[in-house]
Parts: structure tokens; sequence; C-alpha cells
């Protein structure tokens, strides 16, 4: 056809089970995304009314925009869906999440994936249910994100935390290496209503991170891979949450600055939070030659200076070390 003329009251479904390209030259009413596939766009995509993607299908929008004409009208995940965002330009700032739109409907069990290969800030507007950072490129939010499911950090890519706040209901899974998250003066806060666990295949390092887990079977977090927390560990407006450690949680202490374990209690406001597993404590020393007083930094009945400090050495023989290298 020379021409295609869609009212703004109409609706085009793109429902097969295979997978399909969205026609860019009409100007859609409402646009569906349905069914089980893969939908990828085939250019610009422009729409009058709402924009849906239903029944577990996946949205590829490639470098490609699909906005709105003017604003209003919804955008809408559905669970088990999935949005893939390769721009950085064309939509939201920084990227090519749909534009335009009134209300951003992202259910806690859809997808965003941030895939460009090009730097790409995450839009913030929307309650996210899954967040997939991915392909070789720096990945920056532009403000504070909720996260009801999980973050993965995959495939190169790196997520730059800034100085914002990252509250997230599901799993913490860094794919890439401990370099692939910078945290800045950011903070992450595990509030989910289910078991978490900060891991991955790699480490990940933390400015502030807090514990505000409901889930009533402990441990309500914990740490498979090794966690640096560089400024605090805290606990929030929680009573009897469980952090287990897994021997992998770390408090850095460099020149500049010691990481802490703040009140477990909020200064009596909370009770019964507590941590479970080994700890690695660090102290930054200064060089040069001179004398420093060291003590055990935990409140224990048991572990004493020699124990802690001196490794339980009792021989008197002084050459003799029983953990060389330490």
């Amino acid at each position: 056809f020379t021409t295609n003329t869609l009212n703004a009251a109409s609706t085009v479904e793109y429902n097969g089970v295979v997978a399909q390209t969205v026609f860019s030259t009409p100007a859609y009413g409402h646009l569906i995304i349905s069914k089980s596939s893969t939908k990828t766009a085939g250019g610009n995509i422009s729409i009058a009314g709402d924009l849906s993607v239903n029944t577990n299908a996946v949205y590829d929008l490639l470098s490609f925009t699909s906005n709105r004409t003017a604003a209003g009208g919804t955008f809408a995940l559905a669970s088990g869906t999935t949005l893939k965002l390769a721009a950085n330009t064309g939509g939201q700032t920084g990227s090519n999440f749909p534009l335009n739109f009134t209300a951003n409907t992202l259910n806690a069990s859809s997808t965003v994936e941030y895939n460009g290969s090009v730097a790409q800030t995450i839009f913030s507007s929307p309650n996210y249910g899954h967040l997939i950072l991915s392909t070789g490129s720096t990945k920056t939010a532009s403000a504070n994100l909720n996260i009801a499911g999980n973050l993965d950090i995959n495939s190169t890519a790196v997520f730059d935390g800034d100085a914002f706040t990252y509250s997230i209901g599901g799993n913490w899974n860094n794919n890439v290496s401990p370099a692939a998250f910078l945290p800045g003066t950011s903070s992450v806060i595990f509030n989910g209503s289910a078991a978490q666990i900060i891991g991955g295949t790699a480490g990940s390092s933390f400015n502030k991170l807090t514990i505000s887990n409901s889930f009533v079977s402990a441990p309500q977090v914990s740490i498979t891979k090794p966690v640096v927390v560089l400024d605090v560990l805290a606990f929030g407006n929680v009573n009897g949450k469980t952090l287990h450690t897994g021997g992998n949680l770390i408090l850095k202490s460099t020149a500049s600055a010691t990481a802490r374990v703040a009140d477990l209690s909020n200064a009596g406001t909370n009770s019964l939070n507590n941590i479970t597993g080994d700890v690695s404590v660090e102290r930054f020393i200064n060089s040069g030659r001179k004398w420093r007083f060291l003590a055990v930094p935990t409140n224990s009945a048991t572990q004493t200076f020699k124990q802690s400090w001196q490794e339980g050495w009792t021989n008197p023989d002084v050459n003799k070390d029983p953990n060389p290298g330490y």
C-alpha cells in the first residue's frame, strides 16, 4: 500500500509465536507486543496511544525509538516481558527508553536491559522489575533507582554508582569483575521480601550497604562473593534480621577512610539484628617507624588480643611464625 493510515484509537498487535519485525512506517494508535518471541523494531516507531508489551514477549528496540507522539498514555511491561535498549539518544535522556508516556508501569517480574555499546543513562522514573546492564559500556543512573527484582551486570558492562541510592528487592549479580561496579558515594539498600543474595561470578565494592530485608527466615541476605565495604554497613528499620557473610565481607581501610559497622539497633530503635560468618577488618597504617596502638576490633568475651593480633602464638621463640606472611 502506498499509504497506511491508522486511526489514533485503533490497535495493532504483533502476536506471532515466531520472531517479528515491527513495521515503522505507520503512526500507530495503540501498539501491543505479545506472545513468547522477540519483536524487533524496524525503525523509529510513533505511537498516539498506549504501548503494551504482554505475555512473555521481548521487545528489542535496537538503536531505534518507540515514542509517543505527544504527552499522555501508558507504557506497560507485563510479567515475564523484556525491553531491550541499545541507544543513548532518541528517548529518555541518555537512552532510547520510550518517551512521552505519562505513566510507565513495569511489572515486578518484567526486565529492562540496557545493552548499548555506547555509554547509556538509566532512566530513573519507573520502578523496575529486573534490570540488566550489558555490553561493553558504562551505564549511569540519572537519579535514585528502585529495582523490585534482580540487578545483573553482564558482558563487560560498567555500572557507575555515582552518588545515588539503589533499592534492590532481588539479588545483586555482578557477572563481570570487581571493577564493573564503581561505587562512588552511592548507597545500596537490600529491601526484598524474600531471601536475597549478593553475588554473581565476581565480587563488588559498596560505599554504603544497608540491610532492610523483611523476610521472616534467616539469613535474610547472604554474601556469596567478596564484598568490600568502603564506608558503612548498616541495618535499616528492621528487627531480628541476619546478614550472613559466608566469610566474604571485608571492611576496607585506606589512607582516607576506614569502613565501619553502624549500630545494629539504630540507637535502640531496633533489636536482634546480627551478622553471622567471618568478617575481615582492615586497618591502614601510615608508613614511618613509630609506635602505634592496635586494639581488638570487636567486643568479645572469648577473643583476646593475643588471638586476634598475635595469631594465638605461645612459643617463646620469636623467630617462629605459625602463619608466615601474615
